[in-house]
């Protein structure tokens, strides 16, 4: 089933100095793939992902304890493995550089609910719809596998993000998890 392109495919990731004007990459076309043999370089964009929004959102840390961030890290493939999760990365022939996960909501009174997890874009390749690619991958893949809704939380800082995330059709909902950031953003799409 294919997914349809976001609603407003001019939504662009907020563009900073540090960005570069080309993606930096190989020459070759972006692969969007599972990441299962690329443990290393997925858990490194975590890290690097976790590192930069720290920097930005305060109460990061609790946020990262309550969701057992450490066993996350040692255990990429557990927490997001087949059949009901997804890992995947993207890079153009050479170096991952963005990643993104989901991964099943059994607690959740739905049935048939996901969650998508750890979209990110290296800064150096924002702006090229890096993201958007991850995120409608990860959308085929969870109809596929029989979800009937997606979740995710996110924070108030990444407004490009919440911006493609409405694009996708993703609706502001209630709290549905424990995250400590008061400001924390809920979204939800009926796949």
């Amino acid at each position: 089933m294919n997914v349809p392109e976001p609603q407003n495919a001019a939504i662009e990731p907020e563009r900073k100095s540090l960005h570069a004007s080309e993606p930096e990459h190989e020459t070759g076309e972006l692969v969007i793939e599972p990441a299962y043999e690329r443990l290393d370089e997925v858990r490194a964009l975590i890290i690097e992902y976790m590192d930069w929004l720290a920097t930005e959102q305060t109460g990061l840390d609790e946020c990262l304890a309550r969701q057992s961030y450490d066993d996350e890290l040692d255990h990429l493939g557990r927490k997001y493995g087949m059949p009901q999760g997804r890992l995947f990365v993207a890079h153009f022939g050479g170096p991952a550089i963005g990643c993104i996960a989901l991964r099943p909501m059994p607690e959740l009174p739905e049935q048939n609910a996901c969650e998508m997890k750890r979209l990110y874009v290296k800064p150096g390749n924002r702006g090229h719809h890096i993201g958007k690619r991850l995120v409608q991958r990860l959308i085929e893949e969870a109809r596929e596998a029989g979800y009937e809704c997606m979740y995710l939380d996110t924070l108030p800082v990444l407004r490009a993000a919440i911006a493609m995330y409405h694009s996708f059709g993703f609706e502001d909902i209630p709290r549905y998890n424990d995250n400590p950031i008061p400001e924390a953003v809920y979204m939800k799409l009926e796949l």
